[in-house]
């Protein structure tokens, strides 16, 4: 039971580092394995294969878990704090999804391609695919955050 709870934990932790740290497992993984022209020592195999297997499943539970819930999250901002960087065209990084939440009354959302304009308020979230230009724009007194995750999420494009 030991050694479950242990991997276990070890997928949890994996799957809450960061891809650098996920790589640097698989790697080592690699590692151990015997070398071309090596004795294959079973439990040397075994314990390689073992510790990539940890990472998948990592990646597995990661997956599952990002797709419900936001793996970062911006500060809150209003008309006054919201950086100058958001008001002009800016993009996620590839295979980031965004969801802009706007906390208290409107925000514009402009994607620039496809082009498309939206106002967005807190019962309409806005959906910001990978990569995709875009750039917002308070309406009056509001506040509003953005979260990231690694996956489509499940929210309904306003």
């Amino acid at each position: 039971m030991r050694v479950i709870a242990f991997e276990n934990l070890m997928i949890a932790i994996l799957a809450e580092d960061s891809d650098q740290q996920r790589q640097l497992a698989l790697d080592m993984g690699g590692y151990i394995a015997p070398r071309a022209g090596a004795t294959q020592h079973p439990l040397t195999v075994q314990a390689s294969h073992h510790m990539m297997d940890l990472v998948d499943r990592a990646d597995h539970f990661r997956a599952a878990t990002f797709a419900t819930k936001p793996y970062k999250s911006t500060p809150v901002f209003d008309e006054v704090t919201l950086p100058a960087g958001l008001r002009k065209e800016h993009r996620t990084k590839a295979g980031v999804w965004g969801v802009i939440q706007v906390l208290e009354r409107r925000l514009r959302y402009r994607v620039i391609e496809p082009r498309s304009e939206s106002i967005l308020d807190p019962e309409h979230p806005g959906l910001i695919h990978p990569d995709q230009p875009h750039s917002v724009e308070p309406l009056g007194p509001m506040r509003m955050r953005v979260d990231f995750y690694a996956s489509p999420p499940d929210v309904l494009q306003a």
